[in-house]
C-alpha cells in the first residue's frame, strides 16, 4: 500500500506522463519524486506503455469488445482508470490481429534499451536529481568508484558540461548514469561492464524524439540518450574514446 503522501501525487502521474501536467502540479511532484523510488518507477512505467502503445499499428477493437474490457477493469481513481483503459484498448487490438505474444517478444528483446529511454525521461521530469553534483572529473569518478566495483571513464568534451553522476536502474541491475548539458540540452550516460551489460542494445536507437547511441571502451558499455542531433551524441562518443 502506498504511503499518505504518495496518494495525490499518484493521481497526478498519467497526466504527467500525458504532458498534461499544469506547472504549478508538476513542479510538487517533481519534487516528490526526486524522494520517493515508488512513483518514479510508476510514472516510468507509464511513461514505457503509452510510448509503445503508440507505436502500435491502429486498429479499433469492436464495440462490444471494449465494452467488456471497461467493464472488466478494476475501481480505480479516474487518472488510473484511463490508464488502464489506454493499455487494455492496445491489448484488444493486438489480440485481434494475433500479435500479443510478438509485442512481449520485442519487449523481451529490448528491456535495456526500454529503460534507457525511461531513465533519460523520469530524470528529466524528477528535476535532474544527481547523487554527486561536480562538473570536475577528480570529484565524480572516484564517487562512483568507492559505491561500484568499477569506475567508467568520465569525459570532459568541449561544448559538453559535466553536470555530475548518480546510481540508477537499468534492466534489474545499478548501473552509473552520467548527466552532460548541450546548450539548452541534457544528456544521460548509462554505463555498466560489459560482462554485465550483454543484452544492452548494440546500435543506434530512435523513440519519439529521442536518440540512444552505444559505444564500449575499455571493457564498460555506454549508452547516450538524449533530444540532440545523432553527430552531437558521436562526437560525446569519441570523447569518450579519445
Amino acid at each position: 500500500m502506498a504511503e499518505p503522501d504518495c496518494e495525490g501525487q499518484r493521481d497526478l502521474l498519467d497526466a504527467a506522463a500525458e504532458g498534461a501536467l499544469p506547472p504549478p502540479a508538476l513542479t510538487a511532484l517533481r519534487a516528490h519524486l526526486a524522494g520517493c523510488a515508488a512513483c518514479s518507477a510508476e510514472l516510468a512505467a507509464l511513461v514505457v506503455v503509452r510510448a509503445e502503445l503508440s507505436a502500435l499499428p491502429r486498429e479499433a477493437a469492436p464495440e462490444h469488445l471494449a465494452r467488456r474490457i471497461r467493464a472488466a477493469l478494476p475501481p480505480a481513481p479516474p487518472s488510473r482508470r484511463r490508464a488502464l483503459e489506454l493499455a487494455a484498448a492496445g491489448v484488444a487490438g493486438l489480440a485481434l490481429g494475433g500479435g500479443v505474444a510478438g509485442w512481449a517478444l520485442r519487449r523481451g528483446e529490448d528491456v535495456a534499451g526500454r529503460d534507457a529511454f525511461a531513465a533519460h525521461g523520469r530524470g528529466l521530469l524528477a528535476g535532474l536529481p544527481l547523487q554527486v553534483a561536480s562538473a570536475d572529473t577528480h570529484t565524480v569518478r572516484p564517487w562512483l568508484g568507492a559505491r561500484l566495483p568499477w569506475s567508467p571513464r568520465v569525459a570532459q568534451p568541449e561544448g559538453f558540461t559535466l553536470l555530475g553522476a548518480r546510481l540508477d536502474l537499468l534492466d534489474g541491475q545499478v548501473v552509473a548514469a552520467l548527466l552532460y548539458r548541450r546548450r539548452e540540452h541534457v544528456i544521460t550516460v548509462l554505463c555498466a561492464p560489459t560482462d554485465a551489460s550483454a543484452g544492452w542494445p548494440a546500435g543506434p536507437r530512435n523513440q519519439r524524439g529521442l536518440r540512444l547511441l552505444p559505444w564500449v571502451v575499455e571493457g564498460i558499455r555506454y549508452l547516450a540518450v538524449s533530444d540532440v542531433a545523432a553527430a552531437e551524441l558521436r562526437a560525446l562518443a569519441a570523447a569518450f574514446m579519445a
